[in-house]
């Protein structure tokens, strides 16, 4: 798991980075059901997973941790947006 591994999960989630690739601005995480058997935990496990092979890569967390994080609920049709950070301290990924 190095930068190529990081390079197919910043794809798979049409991440937006920094014109330097070191900074990530959006991800897109998808769709999720909360009131499935994980909820939220789908989309911040995703996210934890995402953060490890940035720091795999050697990339500063922080910047990886200003994300803004888009998903859908299934329940809504609205995406939301959330910031990465605030994701990532949640417990249940």
């Amino acid at each position: 798991m190095t930068t190529s591994a990081l390079r197919t999960w910043l794809a798979a989630h049409d991440c937006e980075t920094g014109s330097r690739g070191q900074a990530v601005k959006k991800l897109r995480l998808g769709e999720f059901d909360p009131a499935g058997k994980y909820g939220y935990a789908e989309v911040i496990s995703e996210l934890r997973q995402g953060l490890r092979y940035w720091i795999d890569a050697d990339r500063d967390p922080d910047a990886f941790k200003h994300a803004t994080v888009l998903f859908r609920r299934s329940d809504r049709r609205k995406r939301q947006a959330i910031d990465a950070a605030r994701l990532l301290e949640l417990r249940g990924g």
